[in-house]
């Protein structure tokens, strides 16, 4: 629609609707994804529902995905089509006599958007697409080789905008990364894009911070790592990238419990646009100006300006939770595990002098973080009279590569001290937390670290083990997380 305002115009109509999307330069076509269902699933046969469909016949490791389900009968392609002008008259389906005047077959065969263009069809799901400068290519990522199926490796390709050409841009010097969102800087001379190593087996993951790459253009083989592979961290929401500058793009690094903007240029320069106590969970930019979207103790989401350092606030969506709700604001605190390891995380007191019974909270991941953005489920528990603790044990993102590896074939080591030695460190500081009174509760890893916990500790009053990762030999097989998940 325009920028104006006015109607809007569907420009797609896909029955599985449409994943990411990309405009052209010149802002007369989309590039964008949509799963393609097999024939006779997903509705695609009138009167064949789910329990009527064929039996599927899985002989792949990697066989769905979380929030996805079955990917194998369903794969992400890539599609463009071209979008017509904002002042265009809306198409009508013709009816009655004009319907009868347009004779049967091209009545019914009106559509109400423009006619999509399918550009890729390979047997594997393709994402991220972003067109070159001079909109004649596509930019996207995917799992191609032939042996994907056995690692975690992923390429960015490029494609004609006709569907032809289709280019291997990375992995091509013997490298394994799983990478995602190419992008070409806007003097056209650098491919810029997101990796994590996966070393010699192609599938270690775990607690590896995700990088910035870059490769001249004209030799995309010769990628080269900008950020700190031990410090800097651009999993998450580190993408999509963002072009500022001529060599330069804009990516969003988690440390410490906040999510900072960082502009990289290709020699590797790096300065800090935005930091402090908040979540900047997206990003655009045009020429000097560049806008966050962000979450912090006092905010669900809003717009702000990067200036000077610091943001300009542009909405307030959430005065209703602080002015009516009563956002209760964390404390920052860091206490010491047996071992003398500092623990670094927040504490929400409720009102009133106590005794408050105490949550203990363990996140998923473990390769996550808890944050200074506002997190409803905590407001609702301390609405409830609770103290809660929130900590990022060893194992949990944004405290450096080795923080969060320090675990790796080791759970429930390391981490149990460390949540302990936080809980006991709040019981120390604040006078109204009740040590008779704890409960403890995570889901996932946080539901195994939980189970561990109070077999080891029996202080704990009760206990919540959510979706817990609890059985890692049966994990392989029946989780959509992935069969190589348990070993690593």
């Amino acid at each position: 629609m325009d920028a104006r305002g006015g109607e809007a115009q569907a420009v797609t109509d896909q029955k599985l609707a449409v994943g990411s999307f990309d405009w052209s330069p010149d802002s007369t076509r989309i590039a964008y994804t949509a799963r393609v269902p097999e024939h006779g699933r997903y509705g695609t046969i009138d009167g064949v529902g789910p329990a009527a469909e064929d039996a599927r016949h899985i002989d792949t490791l990697n066989f769905r995905m979380n929030g996805v389900g079955y990917t194998g009968d369903k794969r992400s392609q890539l599609f463009l089509v071209e979008v017509p002008p904002v002042d265009a008259e809306p198409p009508v389906a013709p009816t009655g006599r004009a319907k009868d005047s347009a004779g049967g077959e091209d009545a019914d065969a009106f559509s109400a958007v423009p006619q999509s263009m399918q550009l890729t069809d390979a047997d594997a799901d393709h994402n991220g697409p972003v067109f070159t400068g001079d909109g004649n290519r596509i930019l996207f990522s995917a799992s191609l080789h032939e042996d994907r199926d056995e690692n975690l490796r992923s390429d960015i390709y490029s494609i004609a905008a006709d569907g032809t050409d289709r280019q291997q841009l990375t992995n091509l010097n013997g490298s394994t990364l799983g990478v995602s969102d190419g992008r070409i800087s806007a003097d056209g001379q650098w491919l810029f894009y997101l990796g994590g190593e996966l070393s010699s087996t192609g599938i270690d993951f775990v607690a590896r911070n995700t990088g910035l790459y870059v490769a001249p253009v004209s030799e995309p083989s010769s990628g080269r790592r900008l950020t700190d592979a031990e410090s800097v961290d651009l999993g998450e929401t580190g993408g999509p990238l963002t072009q500022f500058g001529a060599d330069g793009v804009l990516v969003t690094n988690r440390t410490r419990g906040s999510l900072e903007v960082l502009h990289v240029t290709a020699d590797g320069g790096t300065a800090v646009l935005a930091s402090g106590p908040r979540l900047l969970t997206g990003l655009d930019a045009s020429g000097d100006t560049v806008v966050v979207t962000f979450s912090d103790p006092a905010t669900m989401g809003d717009v702000a300006l990067v200036h000077e350092g610091g943001l300009k606030q542009l909405t307030d969506f959430s005065a209703p939770l602080r002015n009516e709700a009563g956002v209760v604001l964390p404390k920052e605190v860091t206490y010491q595990a047996d071992d003398g390891y500092p623990v670094h995380g927040w504490v929400l007191l409720p009102e009133g002098e106590g005794p408050h019974p105490v949550l203990l909270n363990i996140h998923g991941g473990p390769f996550a973080q808890y944050g200074w953005g506002l997190f409803d489920e905590a407001q609702v528990y301390v609405e409830a009279g609770y103290a809660v603790l929130m900590p990022n044990p060893r194992g949990a993102a944004g405290y450096g590569q080795e923080h969060g590896r320090s675990i790796k074939g080791a759970m429930g080591t390391v981490d149990l001290l460390d949540v302990l030695g936080f809980l006991e460190g709040a019981l120390s500081e604040f006078d109204g937390l009740d040590d008779g009174r704890l409960g403890i509760m995570g889901g996932s890893y946080g539901g195994y670290l939980t189970a561990w916990t109070i077999s080891q500790d029996h202080r704990f009053t009760a206990a919540i083990v959510e979706r817990g990762y609890l059985d890692p030999p049966s994990f392989i097989g029946s989780s959509d997380i992935g069969w190589f998940f348990s070993n690593e």
